[in-house]
């Protein structure tokens, strides 16, 4: 007897689970044209339900029934069985043809098992007028006096817009005023206060003043000097030295100065140096370090700029050699 009570206890349990009920209701079923109502439906489901299909709702349920608003599907779960899953939507509605309208039935499908709930009559009624107002003839317009303020609210824009255009049109004539008809300068030539050779050696004496390398900071005395160098080749050739390479560096020179071939094998030498030091792949001597600085000054000393003089020109030399002739003869 205890175990046909048990058996049964278990199968009516186990059905409560498996059963699904669906609903749907109407907030209000009787409303006039233009107003709205709600409907909300309902769907209960066992928790282990896989394939639950909701309806899907358009921008109209009927021909005469148009959706206004259609909330979020809302999901909990039944307070007293938490084996039970609920599913809730909320359809705002209104209609503008009187009459008793159906509304059909919402189709669920839970497990490939189809749902359905009652339809439901929705009743739109017209707005009742009264026999016995007298109808009246449409009014004429009332004349308002002139007012200051809604003429300005009336044509803000427009204010705007002349305001702005007063307002450049003045800046535009202060600034015409002041600068384009005021009488022309000659203009000033820029004479640069130093050379690019003078600016290497000022800043040579400065890094050798700082004593890097005999202090111990090799690295930053390699990265200065490499950098006072490039800075030089840059000003001093006119290309950008500071973001080439060596390699680079060594064959625009040879394109465009006429270094010897003594002087050029030490820059690469001194270049070379100062990037391995900068990333710490060798640790120069004390006497390599001087050399550089040495090599640095010497470079910047025979490859800066001279102007050409009467001096110096094949024609005078050619002169003096025919003085000396004479003067032999």
């Amino acid at each position: 007897m205890i175990r046909c009570s048990s058996f049964l206890f278990f199968l009516v349990f186990a059905l409560h689970l498996n059963a699904q009920d669906v609903s749907a209701f109407l907030s209000n079923d009787q409303i006039r044209i233009g107003e709205q109502s709600t409907i909300e439906w309902e769907l209960r489901c066992s928790t282990g339900s896989k394939a639950i299909k909701l309806p899907a709702i358009g921008d109209t349920i009927s021909k005469q029934i148009d959706v206004i608003d259609l909330s979020e599907i809302d999901t909990t779960y039944d307070q007293e069985n938490i084996e039970v899953k609920i599913f809730k939507q909320r359809i705002t509605i209104t209609s503008w043809d009187s009459g008793f309208h159906a509304i059909p039935p919402f189709v669920f499908i839970v497990d490939d098992k189809e749902y359905k709930t009652a339809p439901l009559l929705l009743t739109v009624n017209t707005v009742e007028l009264s026999d016995e107002q007298d109808i009246k003839d449409i009014k004429t317009i009332i004349d308002e006096p002139f007012s200051l303020w809604e003429w300005i609210k009336a044509n803000l824009w427009t204010i705007v817009l002349i305001s702005a255009g007063l307002i450049a049109f003045c800046i535009g004539v202060y600034f015409y005023l002041k600068y384009l008809k005021r009488p022309k300068t000659a203009p000033i030539e820029f004479i640069p206060k130093e050379t690019a050779d003078q600016l290497a050696i000022k800043k040579l004496e400065l890094l050798k003043s700082k004593k890097l390398w005999q202090s111990g900071n090799v690295k930053g005395f390699h990265v200065e000097l490499s950098h006072i160098l490039r800075e030089y080749i840059e000003h001093r050739y006119q290309f950008r030295a500071l973001e080439l390479t060596r390699d680079e560096i060594l064959a625009l020179m040879a394109r465009t100065s006429q270094l010897s071939k003594e002087l050029t094998l030490t820059l690469d030498h001194n270049l070379s140096l100062s990037d391995m030091a900068k990333f710490a792949k060798v640790q120069p001597l004390a006497d390599e370090n001087e050399k550089a600085l040495q090599f640095a000054f010497q470079f910047v000393e025979e490859t800066k700029f001279k102007e050409k003089t009467a001096e110096d020109s094949p024609v005078k030399e050619q002169s003096i050699q025919k003085g000396k002739e004479d003067q032999n003869a």
